[in-house]
């Protein structure tokens, strides 16, 4: 028996309502599972100021820890200012903090321990991620990031920022046999880290007064 295309067609236009059925009932199933399964992630960089971050030290002298960033009274707050109904630990599941390490460290820690010694890197920036599943929609994602962001820096500000010091313009060049030009480098660079400390400072808090002269940054501004 030979099959024309027009018995083709004949046996399809038959059978028109099951295939469209079944065509239906595979993008519904299709839909729910790519909707159950799918997720949206937020993500925002981290990157801490304070010189002591790069020694692995918080500015109280302890060691640094990264993770106070999603400590249960950091989260809470987050909870409380976009009134979640979720709880703290379902929301700390899903955030990951990542350091960003420079291909040149990772190329001295490679040489290093090829020596046989040890060698620590302490980063100073980190990739913050929130992966949002089916608990939660894309725009949570990213509020709740956002608020993280924020209620963090708070807590950062009020626990650590009046610890704060700045080192001595000139510091660096006493008790040694600098030239003009080497003493010139040192206050350049000693200036451009006060500024940038400063301004790191402001950033986070126009209200952050001094603790010897008692300013803030809108006294002066």
């Amino acid at each position: 028996m030979v099959l024309t295309i027009w018995d083709l067609i004949k046996a399809v236009y038959k059978h028109k309502f099951a295939i469209i059925a079944v065509t239906l009932a595979a993008f519904v199933c299709s839909y729910l599972y790519i909707d159950r399964h799918q997720s949206y992630t937020a993500q925002t960089v981290v990157e801490y100021k304070d010189a002591c971050i790069k020694e692995g030290k918080s500015l109280d002298g302890e060691t640094f820890d990264v993770y106070e960033m999603i400590s249960p009274s950091v989260i809470s707050d987050v909870i409380d200012d976009l009134s979640l109904n979720h709880s703290v630990e379902s929301i700390r599941s899903q955030i990951t903090i990542e350091p960003i390490v420079p291909d040149s460290q990772a190329v001295i820690k490679e040489a290093t321990e090829e020596e046989g010694e040890e060698y620590t890197y302490y980063p100073t920036s980190y990739v913050v991620s929130f992966e949002a599943t089916t608990a939660f929609t894309y725009a949570e994602a990213r509020d709740i990031l956002d608020s993280l962001i924020q209620n963090y820096l708070t807590y950062y500000t009020e626990k650590y920022l009046n610890l704060a010091t700045l080192q001595e313009i000139d510091y660096g060049m006493e008790n040694a046999d600098y030239d003009y030009i080497e003493k010139a480098e040192i206050l350049r660079d000693n200036i451009n880290a006060t500024v940038d400390t400063l301004s790191s400072y402001s950033n986070a808090s126009s209200s952050f007064r001094s603790t010897s002269t008692g300013y803030t940054f809108n006294d002066i501004s």
